[in-house]
């Protein structure tokens, strides 16, 4: 009983909102795809940024109206008195819609400008009953956290013994994603952090270079073909680490990326990388 009377107030509130709910998706059911593009972030700023020139455009018609107005008279109300019958009303109606249009315009003007600096798009959709969820931004190739899995090949000239190549299975490297948004579009920048094995780096520099499969099998003595893929090109992606001299002094140091596969050079001892869940 004790329960019933601090809450049970609230039970006709959670029906109400049910009923609300099940109305708007009956209401908003076939224009939910029309709203979804219209509150996509760019269209909904330049739908915002239209109706702010244009309203603003209105409010100052009618401010300048009903500033003639007042300059003649028209809205005193011993000129509007000298009336009868519909002129009279014509007159007062019309000195209504300039002052209170006016007064609608201004907000509506705030509304767009509120609309274009808080960017509530995202908030709207996520009101929508029934509105599709944002899709996810695929993964970038090159970021992200990564596991060795296996060893794949061997230089001739590696200097690791079977030990050392056992001890890199398993280890976690992360190539975190650096991201900045302007203007709806979301960019890259330059990797500042990496991760190998729980030991963080600072990533001075990165270098993206395409290899052809003749210089790869000059430089490491294997060719791609011989780790399990057929390949004219890979990307090779090496980062300028602080305090590690040298281009592979760490696991996940240097990447190649031929085709789909994502691979770790180490040391002259090559390793097949696959995402973390």
């Amino acid at each position: 009983m004790a329960f019933m009377a601090l809450f049970g107030w609230l039970i006709p509130v959670i029906v109400l909102c049910g009923a609300v709910k099940m109305v708007l998706e009956v209401l908003l059911g076939p224009l939910v795809p029309l709203l979804s593009v219209l509150l996509e972030p760019a269209v909904f700023r330049g739908i915002a940024a239209v109706l702010l020139a244009v309203n603003l455009l209105v409010l100052a018609a009618l401010l300048a109206a009903r500033a003639r107005w007042k300059r003649t008279g028209r809205l005193s109300r011993a000129y509007i008195r000298r009336f009868r019958g519909w002129k009279r009303l014509g007159l007062e109606a019309a000195g209504g819609m300039l002052t209170l249009g006016a007064v609608w315009e201004f907000l509506v003007v705030l509304a767009c400008a509120g609309c274009l600096l808080l960017q509530p798009a995202a908030l709207l959709r996520e009101l929508i009953p029934g509105s599709p969820e944002p899709k996810a931004a695929p993964q970038h190739p090159y970021f992200g956290t990564w596991r060795v899995v296996s060893c794949i090949g061997s230089a001739p000239s590696c200097p690791l013994s079977q030990e050392e190549i056992d001890a890199c299975i398993g280890l976690e490297l992360s190539y975190p994603e650096q991201t900045f948004t302007q203007d709806g579009t979301t960019y890259l920048k330059e990797l500042e952090a990496f991760t190998s094995g729980g030991a963080a780096y600072r990533v001075l520099s990165a270098d993206y270079t395409a290899i052809g499969a003749e210089e790869f099998e000059a430089e490491y003595q294997l060719s791609p073909a011989g780790l399990g893929v057929e390949t004219p090109v890979l990307t090779r992606i090496a980062l300028e680490l602080e305090g590690e001299d040298g281009p592979d002094a760490v696991p996940g140091q240097v990447r190649f990326s031929p085709g789909r596969q994502m691979w770790t050079c180490f040391q002259g001892s090559f390793f097949l990388m696959e995402r973390a869940e």
